[in-house]
């Protein structure tokens, strides 16, 4: 199993790379909240250069991914 840092980590590699679901799925992989290791990925409702990634439990850990116009990672928020 990796922390909650090691994602982190693995995601701010990420940064000014092109946004690929299966590359943030792949930060995820050996991470656990809750018991729980699926993990959900979504664009935000109110703000579309902001997507959400994280374990699908209520009170896990939210990362916000942001992009720009070309759908390049240009900051992670959490």
């Amino acid at each position: 199993m990796i922390d909650l840092n090691e994602v982190r980590k693995k995601l701010e590699k990420l940064i000014g790379s092109r946004f690929d679901k299966n590359k943030i799925l792949e930060a995820f992989k050996n991470y656990q909240e809750f018991g729980d290791n699926s993990v959900v990925i979504y664009q935000a409702d109110y703000d579309k250069s902001k997507y959400f990634a994280h374990i699908n439990q209520v009170g896990a850990h939210k990362f916000i991914i942001e992009v720009d116009e070309n759908k390049i990672i240009r900051g992670l928020f959490d």
